[in-house]
């Protein structure tokens, strides 16, 4: 069986884009390449006792559905261990709600229709990766560097998404940012 090389930041996002990174360079093994789909998720996998049950469940539920048990880079976090990452100051991570996943680019279209039907609300997307929680209706993005973009900012990386979420209107992501486009280009006339 392969693993993924452990990373000094596990827990942090940062710390899931390497990740993303060294799958993309071949020097850890795809998520997908782990044969143990069957083997459900405990909270000593995902984080420690902290972690919400019911939202732990719905992480099991996704793995069921998609037949991959994918890697799972933070979950639950303390509030010491999110301000020592730069966590969000409300995370969701500290409710234990919380999921930071490796899931490559090509996985990510079934892993948010997943999700998604497993009652998962927010979604924060990156290149190979992703944030996923049972918190408030929400979804960013994150640029190259890692750092969250919310706002009108979140638009410029919304290619980091699957093409079902950009343009799903329960999320109205699509509309959004061209709303935003729209408007931001009429002021500048």
């Amino acid at each position: 069986m392969k693993t993924l090389i452990p990373l000094l930041l596990i827990g942090s996002f940062l710390g899931l884009i390497a990740a993303a990174q060294l799958y993309d360079t071949g020097l850890a093994a795809s998520p997908i390449d782990i044969d143990d789909s069957n083997i459900p998720y405990t909270a000593a996998d995902v984080g420690g006792e902290g972690i919400d049950a019911d939202a732990l469940a719905k992480l099991n539920e996704v793995r069921k559905k998609l037949k991959i048990r994918y890697q799972v880079v933070s979950g639950f976090r303390s509030k010491e261990e999110n301000k020592e990452i730069g966590g969000a100051k409300h995370s969701r991570h500290m409710n234990g709600l919380a999921f930071d996943i490796l899931v490559p680019d090509s996985d990510q279209a079934k892993f948010y229709e997943a999700a998604k039907a497993s009652g998962f609300v927010a979604f924060g997307w990156a290149h190979d990766a992703l944030h996923i929680d049972t918190g408030n209706k929400r979804w960013w993005t994150y640029d190259d560097d890692s750092d969250a973009m919310y706002g009108s900012a979140k638009c410029a990386h919304l290619d980091k998404a699957p093409t079902n979420f950009i343009n799903d209107p329960d999320y109205g992501a699509k509309a959004w940012c061209d709303k935003f486009k729209r408007k931001h280009i009429s002021k500048r006339l």
